[in-house]
C-alpha cells in the first residue's frame, strides 16, 4: 500500500510537471498572448527597471498565465473542471517557470524592439 501511494503521488508530479512544460511552451507560441500580455509586460519590466526582482517580475506575468491558462484548457479540452486542473498551486509553479526563463531572455535583450 506505500508503494502504491507512493508512486501515485510521484505519477501525479509528472502529470503536473509536464502540464507546467506544455503550458509554458504554449504561452511563448501564440500571438495574440504575446502582443496582448507579454510583450507590455516586458516592457514594463525593463521601464521598472526591476529584472533582478523576481516576485515582481512574477506578478507582472501573472495575467499571461491566467488567460493562457483558461486559453490552453479550452483550446486542448482537458476535460474535467477548469479548477481541478490548474489548481492555484499549478499556476504558480507555471508563472514562476514561465518568468525564470523569460527575465534571462529579457536581461539578454532578446526582446528589444531592434532585436
Amino acid at each position: 500500500l506505500l508503494k502504491e501511494l507512493f508512486s501515485q503521488k510521484e505519477t501525479d508530479t509528472k502529470k503536473t510537471q509536464s502540464l507546467v512544460d506544455d503550458v509554458c511552451f504554449y504561452l511563448m507560441n501564440q500571438d495574440d498572448l504575446q502582443k496582448e500580455y507579454f510583450l507590455p509586460a516586458v516592457n514594463e519590466l525593463k521601464r521598472k527597471k526591476i529584472l533582478d526582482n523576481v516576485e515582481e517580475c512574477y506578478t507582472m506575468f501573472k495575467p499571461l498565465v491566467e488567460t493562457g491558462c483558461q486559453s490552453y484548457y479550452e483550446e486542448f479540452d482537458l476535460g474535467g473542471k477548469y479548477e481541478d486542473t490548474f489548481t492555484e498551486s499549478c499556476m504558480e509553479e507555471i508563472c514562476k517557470k514561465f518568468t525564470d526563463e523569460q527575465v534571462q531572455h529579457i536581461k539578454n535583450g532578446q526582446y528589444d524592439s531592434g532585436a
